[in-house]
Parts: C-alpha cells; sequence; structure tokens
C-alpha cells in the first residue's frame, strides 16, 4: 500500500499502482472485520477484478469503498475535487 500512497502523493501513478490497490481491497473485504455485507463485498470483489468498468460502476464501487470505511472507522470519506 505504501507504493500506492506514495504515488498519490506524487501526483503520480506508477504502472503497479492499480495491481497493487486490487490486492489491498481484495486483502480488506476478506478480514474477519469487514463491515460490508456479503452482497456488498461480492460486488466490490467483482468490480475490482474488472478493467472496463462504466461511469456507473466507478460511482458504485467509490461508493462501496466510502460504506468500508465509514463502517469501519466512524468517519467520512471526503468527496474528491
Amino acid at each position: 500500500m505504501g507504493n500506492v500512497r506514495n504515488a498519490r502523493l506524487e501526483n503520480q501513478t506508477s504502472p503497479e499502482a492499480p495491481h497493487l490497490l486490487r490486492i489491498t481491497i481484495r486483502r480488506l473485504a476478506y478480514t474477519a472485520t469487514n463491515p460490508l455485507t456479503e452482497t456488498e463485498k461480492r460486488r466490490l470483489l467483482e468490480l475490482i477484478d474488472r478493467d472496463d468498468l462504466i461511469i456507473e460502476e466507478t460511482d458504485e464501487s467509490l461508493r462501496l469503498a466510502r460504506r468500508f470505511v465509514l463502517r469501519s472507522t466512524g468517519t467520512r470519506c471526503p468527496m474528491p475535487g
């Protein structure tokens, strides 16, 4: 995750960043403390394994990731942009 974080901080995307992000999300989805429902978890994993998301699917994956953070930490994620 450090490489992904560093790439973002430098405002650059390394070639391996998407792969590292997928691995991290997959690992978090399988933790015992995953706050997502089984349906939400299955859908998030389905979305991150695809390379060609349409805009609605991208929004859905972002909503699921935010829901994960909110339920895990009680902290809302800021909106990008």
